[in-house]
């Protein structure tokens, strides 16, 4: 029997302001809900850590505006970030600053 490949593709989308602030953590009917910042954080130190792991692993940070925030709350990983693009493991799409949805205007 053939063996089967599955390709996985690791990459984000998360609005800057979508359900919940982009930098800052709100409380509504008694729940917490943290920022998309901390959100993001938590998933490019990740991904940092599976390119470390694997060399043949990379993902996508979808747009510059997170990147920023990412490096403004940890600017220790700008070698780290740069060293990742020129190699291929972190894409990031030709957005601009941030993609805008004009369906929700």
């Amino acid at each position: 029997m053939e063996k089967k490949k599955i390709y996985i593709i690791a990459m984000e989308h998360f609005d800057l302001v979508w359900r919940r602030c982009f930098d800052r953590d709100f409380e509504f009917n008694g729940q917490n809900f943290v920022s998309y910042a901390d959100l993001e954080e938590l998933y490019i130190k990740d991904n940092i850590e599976l390119c470390r792991e694997y060399p043949f692993y990379n993902f996508e940070i979808e747009s510059v505006a997170v990147l920023q925030k990412f490096l403004e709350r940890n600017p220790d990983y700008e070698d780290t970030i740069k060293e990742c693009i020129g190699e291929g493991k972190i894409y990031i799409p030709f957005s601009g600053i941030n993609i805008v949805d004009s369906n929700l205007i």
